[in-house]
């Protein structure tokens, strides 16, 4: 067994990295909390183990981007003036978005504001995505007026993948407008085209504000419902609104 302990020792180095690395991507993706102690505490046979059941057949689905989870080691300070420096060498509307959320993701609403705001004016102002996320930062920036204008121009065009995130931003900021009667309107077709479960989260939150509570136990039966019955792969993209969901029930039920 001499090989085999001087072969563990050689490769210990990098089943270290691969176990942060699996650690930071299990809580990123929400996996199962199992998979953390047994990350934590069996680090040889679960990073082997999370290799073949939860990397490789995600990695067939789709192409494997290990950027976020390198960058989740990174302070917002670190990753904004990386960002900066990337859109000062190549000044790409990608660039420019790439800086804008790390602004946002430190929260620095008027600097990400300022940043993506440029491209409203230029060749790409008529560019779906950036229209949602502009609308989406004035949202967060407290400026629901001027997300409402964009939103307005954007939802009779928008594609498909952008279609229930745009109705449900728009009722959203109807709500802080304080038309609860449009923005009902559009939580319901939020539901509607939505491939996602944050639509009904949302509408069964804007139901409890509204004295609702019934319904809003409905919703969100209706949201766990689906969950439930789903396959793994939902289940773990639809993870935030499923625990969201159970302690807004949980409250309800208080």
């Amino acid at each position: 067994m001499e090989w085999f302990y001087g072969l563990l020792g050689n490769l210990w180095p990098l089943i270290s990295i691969l176990q942060i690395a699996f650690i930071v991507h299990a809580l990123v993706t929400r996996r199962q909390i199992w998979w953390l102690f047994m990350l934590l505490f069996v680090p040889v046979i679960s990073v082997i183990l999370y290799l073949i059941l939860e990397i490789l057949p995600e990695a067939r689905r789709t192409r494997v981007n290990f950027k976020p989870v390198l960058d989740s080691f990174k302070s917002n300070d670190a990753r904004i003036k990386e960002r900066q420096e990337a859109l000062e060498e190549i000044n790409t509307p990608e660039n420019r978005r790439a800086l804008a959320q790390a602004y946002l993701k430190a929260g620095r609403m008027q600097e990400a504001e300022t940043t993506l705001e440029p491209l409203l004016t230029g060749i790409f102002r008529d560019d779906p995505l950036f229209q949602y996320e502009v609308a989406q930062i004035k949202f967060l920036n407290g400026k629901p007026e001027e997300a409402r204008d964009i939103l307005a121009k954007l939802l009779p065009q928008a594609p498909h993948e952008l279609k229930g995130k745009g109705r449900i931003l728009m009722a959203l900021t109807l709500e802080k407008l304080g038309d609860m009667v449009s923005a009902r309107q559009h939580h319901l077709q939020a539901i509607e085209v939505s491939s996602g479960e944050e639509a009904r989260y949302r509408y069964a939150e804007f139901l409890v504000s509204q004295g609702e509570k019934e319904e809003a136990r409905k919703q969100l039966e209706a949201l766990l419902k689906s969950v439930r019955k789903a396959s793994h792969t939902y289940r773990s993209q639809e993870r935030e609104w499923e625990a969201l969901a159970l302690k807004l029930q949980q409250t309800l039920q208080a």
